[in-house]
């Protein structure tokens, strides 16, 4: 039997799935073996392939994923952070410290994403050597904030996801130095913004320290 390539997949197949550990094999047929992921089948209607769980004083950028690494209670990188291509839909879920299962502060569901962001996989643009840009004009972005955070716990952050003329970039250049961040600001759909910081290199009073991302 073969297993499906993502969470969606899965819960496509059977709709009275719920949330758990689930194996998937993102490349079908070709060498890659099947390996085990966290999906969430009830967050804005399910089908959410965890890829990792990031804290930012130990985030390494080349991490490929470990096999046997679900990273829903424990900082790490699940191997779909490497291999799962981000579909149109991404779930970023942030909070001051390490996230174990739903210890969460915020929550954004980004429906329809930047189709040149879509289809790589995370790690494939965190190392890219441009921009990516996480939403279009027709992204609808459904924001939660939890545990009394709110758009201004972390202001340039805050700013990134609250405010409709900022916008999220991932692999955004310092305006700065040369600095590199995994998330920064931009000014506008494509452009990015000349701010001085972006996560992982400045969390705390202007990012949160830990990220995790789901695709679908």
């Amino acid at each position: 039997m073969i297993a499906s390539s993502s969470c969606s997949a899965l819960l496509l197949a059977n709709g009275q799935l719920t949330s758990g550990v689930y194996q998937i094999d993102p490349d079908g047929d070709a060498p890659g073996e099947p390996f085990t992921v966290y999906c969430d089948m009830d967050t804005e209607g399910g089908g959410w392939t965890l890829l990792g769980n990031f804290v930012d004083s130990a985030f390494d950028v080349n991490d490929p994923g470990g096999t046997n690494q679900l990273c829903f209670a424990e900082p790490c990188a699940n191997r779909a952070y490497s291999t799962v291509p981000l579909g149109p839909d991404l779930l970023i879920e942030w909070a001051g410290a390490s996230i174990v299962g739903s210890t969460v502060e915020g929550r954004g569901v980004f429906s329809g994403i930047e189709p040149k962001t879509a289809g790589r996989s995370l790690r494939a643009i965190f190392l890219a050597p441009s921009p990516s840009f996480l939403q279009t004009q027709s992204t609808v972005a459904k924001l939660t904030w939890l545990n009394g955070k709110s758009c201004t716990s972390w202001p340039n952050w805050g700013a990134a996801i609250c405010q409709p003329n900022v916008q999220a970039v991932f692999q955004d250049p310092s305006g700065c130095n040369s600095t590199i961040f995994q998330i920064g600001l931009g000014s506008s759909f494509s452009m990015v913004k000349d701010n001085c910081d972006g996560w992982p290199q400045h969390p705390g009073m202007n990012f949160p320290h830990a990220f995790r991302f789901w695709t679908r």
